[in-house]
């Protein structure tokens, strides 16, 4: 019997040890587990195209022609046209869809670098041998433009007071207006309607779409801001207004400059 005690009291006392091992291990993978879960979630955030901002579409795509060009090729080659074929498409792909308004600033003044992929690009040599200031200064705006919308879609966002007052959106709003020119008529007209959709100013958009672009011929910047209307109308509850035009535009719209 009193081996039997003496068993029976290491084996508990083992036992008791293993178990509080066992909790500790656990409680040690079950923080391990939650702080990366939490650290996934906090960290992670999908990324979205400007096309992609509060913008929806109906398009069959499977009624679509298999050789239909996406929005960003016809705008690309919208670009393309502009130039006179001057600049390769891969080189105006790259200026419209990668380079930041920082480096639309460099070529505004000349100051980039001889020996760099910028000095050798088509688009950016056209921008230059021309001087045009006129696309390049729209580059710039249209880059700010997305750079403000942007930055409101990051969860990790904490806005100043400015940024709640959307003086950066309004600025760029103001400046799209204030265009007098005619080349970039849309195009400017594409970013007002962006930044105005952006700060809720939807009876703007409507404004915008109606007087000023509704009769315009076909495009690729057409397209985009059909679908900002369709937006609109999606909020507002009109969904059946709302499919009109999102069913008018085909696709959604990857131009976005």
């Amino acid at each position: 019997l009193n081996i039997f005690l003496l068993f029976f009291i290491i084996w508990f006392k083992q036992t008791s040890q293993n178990i509080r091992a066992m909790k500790l291990i656990k409680c040690i993978l079950l923080f391990v587990i939650s702080a990366n879960t939490l650290y996934s979630y906090a960290c992670y955030y999908p990324t979205y195209t400007p096309g992609e901002y509060y913008v929806f579409y109906a398009y069959n795509e499977k009624n679509a022609p298999a050789s239909e060009p996406s929005s960003t090729d016809t705008n690309i080659s919208e670009w393309q046209a502009y130039t006179s074929d001057q600049a390769t498409f891969e080189d105006i792909r790259q200026v419209v869809y990668k380079y930041p308004a920082r480096d639309m600033e460099l070529i505004a003044t000349g100051n980039i670098d001889t020996s760099g992929e910028m000095k050798n690009n088509t688009f950016v040599r056209y921008l230059l041998k021309t001087n045009d200031t006129e696309a390049i200064q729209y580059l710039i705006l249209a880059k700010q433009c997305e750079t403000a919308r942007a930055k409101r879609t990051d969860p990790w966002w904490y806005p100043t007071k400015d940024d709640l007052e959307n003086k950066d959106l309004q600025a760029i709003l103001d400046k799209a207006l204030a265009y007098q020119g005619t080349a970039f008529k849309t195009r400017y007209l594409l970013q007002a309607m962006r930044a105005a959709f952006t700060m809720d100013q939807h009876n703007l958009c409507i404004r915008l779409w109606e007087e000023h672009l509704k009769n315009q011929p076909e495009s690729s910047i057409k397209r985009m801001c059909e679908d900002y209307i369709g937006g609109v109308y999606f909020q507002r509850g009109d969904y059946q207004t709302a499919i009109n035009h999102y069913a008018r535009t085909m696709q959604t719209s990857g131009s976005f400059w």
